[in-house]
């Protein structure tokens, strides 16, 4: 939904994504861990993005206005070390955490949806200012101090509608404030949806 909000918007967007195997493959009919399966996170990115994804090491993030997280399990179990492990500690991957500590240092703008927030969190050691999961899935927090704008998602709705409302709201404010002076004419990266 980010894609396609970023779309509506006439943004460039640059798809990024691990190059590594997935955490694991899960078998959606069952929702069960699909033992012996493998799969890689950047060509999952590439099916799901239905296109070229680069690998998150090779990325510019100089040549980048603004970064997109998108949410879910899969998401937040590939970009971290320690998700989803009862007793580890939540630690981002080097080269995701080498990608946000570039829009975090320069205080970027970063649109973030649902589970999205955990990365966030364990990059900056420190809870987001507001708490993104009370809003309805249609709303938006920003946290001013970092220049990032979460949307709850599927964390607060089941309705499609409610949480691509959300995600459109999410990525007009990111856009907004990634480029002002450009209108739509920035370049947006986006972290690819690894699956779960």
């Amino acid at each position: 939904m980010i894609l396609l909000a970023l779309d509506r918007a006439g943004a460039l967007v640059e798809a990024l994504a691990p190059d590594r195997p997935q955490l694991d493959v899960v078998d959606h009919s069952s929702t069960r861990v699909a033992e012996g399966e493998s799969r890689n996170v950047l060509t999952e990115s590439c099916r799901v993005v239905r296109g070229r994804v680069t690998p998150i090491d090779q990325a510019r993030p100089e040549m980048l206005d603004a970064l997109f997280l998108p949410g879910g399990y899969g998401a937040a179990k590939n970009w971290l070390s320690g998700f989803a492990e009862p007793g580890r500690g939540r630690e981002p991957l080097p080269e995701v955490r080498s990608l946000l500590a570039h829009f975090l240092e320069r205080r970027k703008p970063i649109g973030a949806v649902s589970l999205a927030q955990t990365l966030l969190s364990a990059m900056t050691g420190e809870p987001l200012r507001e708490d993104p999961f009370s809003l309805p899935a249609a709303g938006v927090c920003v946290d001013e101090e970092r220049n990032i704008v979460i949307t709850p998602g599927f964390l607060a709705s089941d309705r499609l509608s409610e949480v691509a409302a959300g995600i459109e709201k999410m990525v007009d404010e990111v856009l907004a404030r990634a480029i002002p002076a450009k209108g739509k004419e920035g370049r947006a990266g986006i972290q690819g949806k690894t699956g779960r």
